[in-house]
């Protein structure tokens, strides 16, 4: 059975394996243009009187069913996940949404590689970031898994009647708020004993790495669009730092004078962000293919350019 089997299978069959609230729901599979251009298949059962329902990406259950899963099985585990993904306490509703007043308490950031997403940008509005480019969604839920987010597109924001600099401010902001960011030395998250340096009253013992993240570590990378929290940073380590972009999700913190002391050139650091891509990290998850820097003094985030590989970043 190829993929394009697999998914009529799923679609025609998914309701049997479903809760019975929903037995007349309509199932819906479709393509989704995620970070980085890469397509997915996204399935979303529209259950009666539901306002909105989750996607759930289905390349990793044909993963395993080619594996040697049955479809019995496969199916199972779909309905089971797609209940976790369904929002429990819903926040808001579509007219919700579709009010700025209403929705822009829950409006936050997440940050991409503007390069690598020129289709994804044309649909949404954002605001540059160096090479990167800031885009917005609104945080519409809880889940079993974690938070639900719906992206705002050009439509939603002609909708509310704003611009994209009055989105932006109130989503740094957000930000901040509901998905508050961590800095925490590379070798606690090794132990286990992670402690925040951004806390106040928390002392900075100097590391050689940290990773800068949020709560959740989801979507941490998004901190990069708060220059505040990055002038924080810089204050607690008393200096200007390389950030390598590890992924959409973290990224690591290298005081310069750190880095200088141990050799670490910028031209290498970019190796090692290309390495990692490469080895470690999905093309959907992946951020950039080389390190900045942020300015202790002037509170600026930019591209270092010995860090970047004369080829096309990213394309590997």
């Amino acid at each position: 059975m190829d993929y394009r089997e697999f998914i009529n299978e799923i679609r025609e069959n998914i309701l049997d394996f479903m809760p019975p609230e929903y037995g007349t729901a309509e199932v819906r599979v479709d393509g989704v243009m995620k970070n980085n251009s890469v397509m997915k298949q996204g399935l979303s059962i529209h259950k009666d009187g539901a306002v909105i329902t989750p996607k759930l990406y289905l390349e990793d259950f044909f993963q395993s069913y080619e594996n040697g899963i049955s479809m019995e099985d496969v199916c199972s585990r779909i309905a089971n996940e797609y209940v976790k993904h369904t929002i429990d306490d819903k926040t808001f509703s579509a007219e919700s949404i579709m009010d700025f007043e209403k929705a822009k308490n829950n409006i936050t950031t997440k940050v991409v590689c503007a390069k690598n997403n020129k289709s994804l940008l044309r649909d949404r509005p954002s605001t540059k970031l160096d090479d990167l480019a800031v885009v917005y969604q609104v945080e519409v839920g809880i889940t079993q898994i974690g938070k639900c987010t719906t992206p705002i597109t050009n439509e939603i924001m002609r909708s509310w009647g704003v611009t994209v600099n009055d989105i932006h401010k109130t989503a740094v902001d957000n930000t901040e708020r509901l998905n508050p960011s961590r800095l925490i030395a590379m070798e606690s998250v090794i132990f286990g004993t992670e402690e925040n340096f951004l806390e106040e009253g928390k002392p900075y013992e100097q590391c050689a790495m940290m990773i800068l993240t949020n709560e959740n570590k989801m979507g941490g990378a998004a901190v990069l669009a708060n220059p505040d929290t990055l002038g924080k940073v810089s204050e607690v380590i008393n200096d200007s730092f390389y950030i390598l972009p590890s992924s959409v999700h973290e990224v690591i913190v290298i005081p310069k004078e750190v880095a200088r002391e141990m050799g670490m050139t910028p031209k290498e650091l970019g190796e090692m962000v290309r390495d990692v891509n490469a080895q470690e990290v999905s093309r959907e998850e992946r951020l950039s293919d080389h390190i900045y820097e942020f300015d202790k003094d002037k509170k600026s985030l930019e591209t270092v350019k010995e860090s970047k590989e004369k080829t096309k970043d990213l394309e590997r």
